[in-house]
């Protein structure tokens, strides 16, 4: 049987596919520098084709990864291979760091790893049916015991709790970034729409190098942030009612903290989600 990629229908929808676009449309992401470099002109795209995009990509992407990698449990692994081969295998620069942004693959000593790619993405059709097998087979078993308890007037107990703490271990937390935690934390608290945590402490990141190399202090450069997001989410224009609200990182990304604030109290039909990039 061919190798096959589990593809869902609403991935276009998927908030992962979203956080990975928002990354790639970033002004100072490696898409646009190679836009610029290549065209001489701005990067100019829009939301949602760039969701398109992102989709053909995951799919080189996670076919490649399938008949190149090896498997690890769940997790496949590309050895020796870093995120930049993954914007060379799709040919879209950024690609890798967007996919890291979301949670889809992780850069390790070893190599890449894609966390339960197995259970997402793909289907080793034997391994599939041995697991059934086994499973049908506890199942059994587990009846069969429960029916000897019940003669002997004995209550059976059966305890999964190793089987957790194993699935608990082969997922490894999120790589929280250092120097700013506790701002990006308050700044958190602050946001009108909780998603795309990580990719939002990236763009907060960028967002206060970019402020100081205009010559604000670092702590300076975050209490504005948080004040600015502060403002903006009590705003009409963060709880929109004709569009999905804007997300975090992609506010971070498009410089929204230097908007003029009284145009935030308009009915959010102004803002514009696709604008041109500087590079």
């Amino acid at each position: 049987m061919a190798d096959w990629i589990k593809m869902r229908v609403d991935l276009y929808r998927d908030p992962k596919v979203i956080v990975m676009a928002d990354s790639l449309l970033s002004k100072d992401g490696d898409l646009a520098r190679y836009v610029n470099q290549n065209t001489q002109r701005d990067m100019s795209v829009t939301r949602n084709v760039m969701r398109n995009v992102t989709v053909g990509a995951l799919v080189s992407i996670w076919g490649v990864a399938r008949k190149q990698g090896k498997r690890s449990s769940e997790c496949l692994v590309l050895p020796d291979v870093t995120l930049s081969v993954l914007d060379d295998i799709a040919e879209l620069p950024g690609v890798g760091e967007a996919m890291e942004d979301a949670g889809w693959v992780q850069q390790t000593e070893e190599g890449l790893v894609f966390p339960r790619f197995f259970d997402e993405h793909n289907t080793d059709y034997e391994a599939h049916r041995a697991k059934n097998r086994e499973r049908q087979a506890r199942y059994r078993a587990k009846k069969e015991a429960e029916k000897e308890a019940e003669k002997r007037n004995v209550t059976v107990t059966l305890c999964n709790a190793s089987k957790r703490e194993s699935k608990s271990k082969s997922i490894k937390p999120p790589i929280v970034p250092q120097g700013t935690e506790r701002a990006f934390d308050q700044f958190w608290q602050a946001v009108h729409i909780k998603t795309g945590k990580e990719a939002a402490r990236r763009a907060f990141t960028r967002a206060v190098k970019r402020m100081q190399h205009e010559g604000i202090q670092k702590g300076d450069a975050e209490v504005r942030l948080l004040d600015r997001m502060a403002a903006f989410a009590r705003s009409p224009q963060a709880h929109p009612k004709d569009r999905s609200p804007i997300h975090p990182a992609t506010w971070l990304n498009q410089g929204r903290y230097d908007d003029d604030p009284a145009a935030w109290e308009g009915n959010g039909h102004e803002v514009n989600d696709t604008q041109p990039f500087d590079n």
